[in-house]
């Protein structure tokens, strides 16, 4: 079972990958939720909605 979890209160990160000397690194960077100027406002994350199985139900994978 999936938990339901709001955008702004849990920790959102971004998944940075890159290969250096034949080797795969991973790491994480926190994800900004504020735009660089005030010429634009943000735009909140949406919720990522999945069908997935025979039954076409929708999934909600947080």
């Amino acid at each position: 079972m999936f938990r339901e979890l709001h955008w702004a209160t849990c920790k959102l990160k971004h998944t940075l990958t890159w290969l250096k000397d034949g080797k795969v690194h991973i790491d994480y960077r926190p994800v900004h939720l504020h735009t660089l100027t005030d010429e634009v406002e943000m735009i909140p994350p949406k919720e990522r909605i999945y069908c997935v199985g025979d039954d076409n139900k929708e999934r909600r994978f947080n």
